[in-house]
């Protein structure tokens, strides 16, 4: 059992350096010591908790030299079963259209930070800056996955997203919405396009409701 500065227990894998950080670690499955260090202990038992998961239930037959496509669909799967529908349904459309079109085919450990630069580069002149921070973290969560499982020494997404200008918003007249409508009538889409007209709901609390 670790313990803090103020020799309170915290539980095994876990303790606190002199330097107030809090290490977590653990043994794998192939007996590599694992060890991160932390400024907060929620942080490190939330993190010790996960990778120690991940370590047990892992069967991943993978290499560096498989290509990014390949390695998505195992880390896909092993997102499906810890977060909502709408989430893994985000995941997999910024996935399929600005990650995979731009280093889907590469392998995975020639992926360097410039290609992951490019993605975001490409992305935030045709999205929001909310939007290009969630590719952002969904890609980087990706590659530290193959990271924790010794398949790359490094994360490659060490990258800025550029600034933006800032916009201003416009509404819909409501002969606009009448006409929209009107074209998306024959559309498998209409019922929610009609439906967030009338509520004003953002497409991520539409996809929650739905769902």
């Amino acid at each position: 059992m670790g313990k803090s500065l103020q020799n309170k227990e915290l539980g095994e894998g876990l303790s606190q350096r002199k330097d107030g950080k809090f290490s977590a670690r653990f043994r794998s499955k192939s007996g590599k010591r694992i060890e991160k260090y932390f400024d907060k202990l929620p942080e490190a038992k939330k993190w010790l908790r996960q990778a120690q998961y991940d370590d047990e239930h892992s069967n991943i037959a993978a290499s560096s030299d498989m290509t990014v496509d390949a390695w998505y669909n195992i880390w896909f799967e092993q997102k499906k079963q810890q977060v909502r529908i709408s989430t893994y349904s985000r995941y997999e459309n910024h996935y399929r259209l600005h990650v995979q079109p731009i280093i889907g085919n590469m392998i995975l450990s020639d992926v360097k930070p410039i290609h992951c630069q490019n993605i975001i580069n490409e992305t935030n002149n045709v999205m929001q800056s909310s939007s290009v921070r969630l590719i952002k973290d969904e890609l980087k969560n990706l590659f530290q996955y193959a990271v924790d499982n010794e398949l790359l020494q490094n994360n490659p997404v060490r990258i800025q997203i550029p600034k933006q200008e800032k916009k201003e918003r416009t509404v819909l007249t409501a002969g606009e919405e009448k006409t929209f409508l009107e074209i998306a009538k024959n559309t498998v889409y209409y019922n929610t396009y009609a439906f967030v007209l009338q509520t004003g709901l953002r497409c991520g609390e539409d996809m929650a409701f739905e769902n």
